[in-house]
């Protein structure tokens, strides 16, 4: 089974490249074996990627030229590009999340401003409808998704705000809340027991639920200082 991902500014240029490799990792545990897979119709970074079936969805982001409301579809069988719909507003560094064939879009940012704005666009019609607005404004969030629920980890407000808390948005009934949580594990010492996160991100590389246990685990990201962590933190309902 592929995993197929695209790049993002590469060698001051915006790459439209789509590479893939086997997702069973090798006798080192790593994934390897990356070739070129596909091209899109244009260069994009600070854009979204979901999977949807048998395809993959590419919602805004950024190309030379600015920011980009575009909801593309990408069928990974036939390597063949449609343009699905357009979004409300032009956005990048969005967060974005597939649920009952509906790609909703949290936030963003427009180039000059954050946005509360949710966007939800129905995959096999391509019409395009208002979620509730977030609680404040913000991009570079980080996302995990259990079911219908989406969890919205910290990011920034305007240019340089950042921010420290999580949000359940509930994707089937479109509520938003804040979520109350501790901070179970780092490999920091003294913060086993903060009820924020120690430190907030303006992005974070990766956030995963886990199924079983209830845990949300973020992986890296921007601190306040400017800094690009390689820490994981364990936060838990």
């Amino acid at each position: 089974f592929p995993v197929t991902i695209d790049a993002e500014l590469s060698a001051g240029t915006y790459s439209s490249a789509i590479y893939r490799a086997r997702s069973i990792p090798d006798a080192q545990g790593d994934i390897s074996g990356w070739t070129l897979y596909a091209t899109m119709p244009t260069g994009l970074q600070r854009h979204q990627l979901c999977s949807w079936g048998g395809y993959l969805v590419i919602s805004g982001g950024r190309d030379s030229v600015g920011y980009k409301t575009g909801v593309l579809l990408f069928n990974v069988a036939t390597k063949a590009f449609t343009t699905l719909a357009n979004l409300t507003v032009a956005r990048g560094w969005h967060t974005a999340a597939v649920y009952n064939n509906t790609l909703f879009v949290f936030g963003g940012w427009t180039g000059g401003s954050t946005l509360t704005s949710v966007e939800k666009i129905n995959l096999n019609t391509g019409v395009v409808s208002a979620g509730t607005s977030l609680i404040n404004s913000r991009a570079e969030q980080a996302i995990a998704v259990n079911a219908n629920i989406a969890y919205l980890l910290s990011g920034r407000t305007g240019s340089t705000t950042i921010q420290n808390d999580v949000w359940a948005y509930g994707m089937a009934a479109d509520t938003v809340t804040t979520l109350p949580y501790t901070t179970q594990q780092s490999e920091e010492a003294g913060h086993d027991d903060e009820s924020v996160l120690p430190d907030p991100y303006v992005r974070s590389a990766a956030a995963f639920y886990h199924p079983v246990d209830g845990y949300i685990a973020i992986v890296g990201g921007v601190d306040s200082a400017g800094l690009i962590g390689a820490r994981c933190i364990v936060t838990g309902k």
